[in-house]
């Protein structure tokens, strides 16, 4: 009977534990709605600096220095975290900007963010601390300590509420940083640029661009022969069609995305901060993207 009583209190205890939880996060929610109707999200969190560039769909890449250097990804469908572990990235003269470049160029993916989190610890231990309640308002209320990152307020609310739809059991880390020897294989600050291209390769596929199932062309207008190249590589790696790319002497400072409203057609402008032109008027191909690559995209990934 005793025992019982016992399990019957402990059962009850754990009860009332997810019970003030479910109570802490409704109230949150409410909190940040109110907050959010007064302005105050949008005053602190889009006017911080960093402008929004997830669209909270597609895989979320950022290099990371915590205990080591890591290439994480936080992918939507199927719901997982992985980070795979590099080699010495974050030196102490490293500029955050060129590791960003040179993983994008020789991984074939685009990495847009970095994190550097001095004085950390183990990195699946900070993923389930990132997890906790408290991130929301430490988010809107600039309460992370000795933290350098390029991540907007706005995207790190976004990334602690799809984080806690990852299960323990879907977070992982890979170990990537042996060296490799070749002739056709390509070394990128210690790390093999195919290894890496193979590793994240399953992660980074967005299921929307696959779904829509249109052709894209690329148009270089850039004036540099490579950016052809790298965008190929970042359509490609998430699953789009590329199926012409040409060449021009014509010069434009920002790129353009043009064809019919599709998801594809906002999430590449999104991704790349370009303009956005409708299907000319007449032309009743809907299935056809035309990206025209500007000078600032070679500026930013070359």
């Amino acid at each position: 009977m005793a025992d019982y009583t016992a399990r019957l209190g402990h059962t009850k205890n754990k009860s009332s534990t997810k019970s003030w939880k479910l109570v802490f996060a409704v109230f949150l929610t409410i909190v940040l709605l109110f907050a959010a109707l007064n302005g105050i999200v949008r005053a602190r969190v889009l006017a911080a600096g960093a402008k929004s560039g997830w669209d909270g769909v597609s895989s979320f890449l950022i290099a990371i220095n915590a205990d080591e250097d890591y290439l994480a990804i936080l992918q939507n469908d199927p719901k997982r975290f992985v980070a795979f572990k590099l080699g010495d990235l974050f030196k102490d003269d490293a500029d955050e900007t060129e590791i960003l470049k040179t993983l994008s160029f020789d991984g074939g993916a685009l990495v847009k963010y970095y994190l550097v989190n001095s004085g950390s610890g183990d990195l699946l231990d900070q993923v389930e601390n990132f997890k906790s309640y408290l991130t929301p308002i430490k988010i809107i209320f600039g309460g992370f300590e000795n933290m350098s990152t390029n991540v907007s307020r706005f995207d790190a609310f976004r990334l602690w509420w799809k984080t806690n739809s990852v299960g323990i059991n879907d977070e992982n880390i890979v170990d990537i940083s042996a060296n490799f020897e070749g002739s056709d294989m390509q070394k990128v600050m210690g790390i093999n640029s195919v290894v890496i291209n193979r590793a994240i390769k399953p992660y980074v596929e967005n299921l929307k661009v696959l779904s829509d199932d249109v052709e894209i062309n690329i148009v270089n207008k850039s004036e540099d022969i490579r950016a052809s190249k790298v965008m190929e590589d970042f359509i490609v790696s998430i699953g789009g069609r590329v199926t012409q790319i040409i060449g021009s002497t014509d010069l434009v400072e920002r790129c353009q995305v043009i064809g019919s409203d599709t998801y594809t057609r906002e999430y590449l402008a999104k991704t790349f901060d370009c303009d956005i032109k409708d299907q000319a008027f007449g032309d009743k191909n809907k299935d056809v993207l035309t990206v025209v690559i500007g000078q600032e995209f070679r500026k930013s990934y070359l």
